[in-house]
């Protein structure tokens, strides 16, 4: 299975121009790590690669890719959900969105951290 997640065109009715992902690298991959040894406990995975990308990024750019094998294809969706939600709320990325006009730093979303609480961690 396999996620990949871009830089919108449109945030909260606004176009993008772009986006800056800062992240503290080694606390990141430590994060990372953490959260895919979770899923390989929770699900039957044969493997899996994490990838997310910090820096400048253009819309339409990749920012993650989650994939994940496994030999049944619900053990493969439900861990690449996991992840990518887990992701989004335990990893030290922090998200600028940059506008045309303005520039605004992305605030945690209180509708993924009720996503997440479908899994019991």
């Amino acid at each position: 299975m396999e996620f990949v997640g871009k830089v919108r065109k449109n945030s909260n009715s606004r176009i993008l121009k772009g986006m800056f992902i800062e992240c503290y690298k080694k606390m990141a991959e430590s994060q990372i790590q953490i959260i895919a040894n979770d899923a390989m406990r929770k699900w039957n995975l044969d493997d899996y690669k994490i990838i997310h990308r910090y820096g400048n990024l253009d819309v339409g750019d990749v920012i993650v890719i989650v994939m994940v094998s496994s030999q049944h294809r619900k053990d493969g969706l439900e861990a690449t959900s996991y992840i990518i939600d887990w992701l989004k709320i335990r990893s030290p990325f922090w998200k600028k969105e940059i506008y045309s006009d303005s520039e605004k730093w992305v605030e945690q979303n209180n509708k993924d951290l009720k996503i997440i609480g479908r899994f019991s961690h």
